[in-house]
């Protein structure tokens, strides 16, 4: 399969080994619904304040997200080739919030939305 050296044909031998899949980024609502779901849960533990939070964390992420792949300054070039940014990074985020501890967040807003930026700026 290189395209210099070789052909553009794939034997029908071979693909009846492979599974094409194509999976389109969700829709808002619905990237909305799984995360604050997951996020709520994990949220049960702290106080309510913080847990009037979620849907907050869950559409900021949302809007970087989608500035992000919208933006043309982000698009993948062959110099800036690892700008592939997709659900994963999404996931990321949340899944890192949710290894903050109640405890240590008690009384303190301010440093979920910290953290929130934090794993913005790493991930992305």
């Amino acid at each position: 399969m290189n395209p210099k050296a070789g052909s553009f044909f794939v034997d029908v031998r071979l693909t009846r080994h492979l599974t094409t899949i194509c999976l389109s980024v969700p829709e808002k609502e619905i990237l909305a619904t799984i995360y604050s779901q997951i996020l709520s849960n994990h949220f049960k533990d702290f106080e309510e304040n913080l847990q009037k939070m979620v849907p907050k964390i869950i559409t900021a992420t949302q809007k970087v997200f989608g500035d992000m792949t919208k933006n043309p300054k982000f698009a993948p070039t062959a110099l800036k080739f690892h700008y592939q940014f997709n659900m994963r990074d999404f996931a990321k985020i949340v899944q890192n919030i949710c290894n903050t501890q109640a405890k240590e967040y008690k009384g303190k807003p301010m440093q979920i939305c910290q953290a929130w930026a934090h794993e913005c700026n790493r991930v992305w």
